[in-house]
């Protein structure tokens, strides 16, 4: 499955479009005058509540709450910030997100790896963009959430040119698998 991530600034924060298929299946914006950041997924170009990603305070490391209109929440926190790992222990599964050489992610689910994305190098008045790939039958919800968080996380304001040259080689915790496909 291939899911677009489309970021458009403004100044107190940040909206997405996020298509499935080239459709647009999600939108998410972040909320203003909250304590903490918070940024919600909606489904459609509607009020359905998807789920909630607020930002918790933490001097050193990444660390955010997700929670879904189920009620079931989790979090989202930083095993290896200098090797770029991270963690989120949804229900009885355990999701490792891995920052690789360049602009690309891996998401591993119970150590199998369901997605990766990669962010695009350069942008031109824009917010950022990334395109992931996933199994057909993985939680999207979760893995876009895992996506805006590390938008959120480590993105910065730009003028009108950004560019990103992503990790170097010797801060990364998994290397990026080249051979990996999603399941159809």
């Amino acid at each position: 499955m291939h899911i677009e991530i489309k970021q458009h600034e403004i100044s107190l924060g940040a909206k997405y479009d996020i298509f499935i298929g080239g459709g647009l299946a999600y939108t998410a914006a972040s909320q203003f005058f909250t304590l903490f950041r918070e940024i919600r997924l909606f489904r459609g170009n509607s009020d359905n509540f998807a789920l909630s990603i607020t930002k918790y305070w933490s001097a050193l490391y990444i660390k955010y709450g997700i929670s879904r209109d189920t009620g079931e929440t989790t979090e989202f926190g930083t095993v290896s910030y200098i090797k770029s790992h991270f963690r989120c222990k949804s229900g009885v599964d355990m999701y490792d997100i891995y920052g690789n050489t360049g602009r690309k992610h891996s998401i591993y689910k119970n150590n199998v790896q369901v997605a990766a994305w990669q962010k695009a190098a350069m942008t031109f008045m824009a917010g950022d963009t990334y395109s992931m790939l996933a199994d057909n039958d993985a939680d999207i919800e979760l893995l876009i959430a895992f996506c805006l968080i590390m938008d959120d996380a480590k993105s910065r304001k730009g003028g009108m040119f950004k560019f990103n040259f992503g990790t170097l080689p010797f801060f990364t915790a998994r290397s990026y698998n080249p051979n990996w496909r999603p399941k159809e």
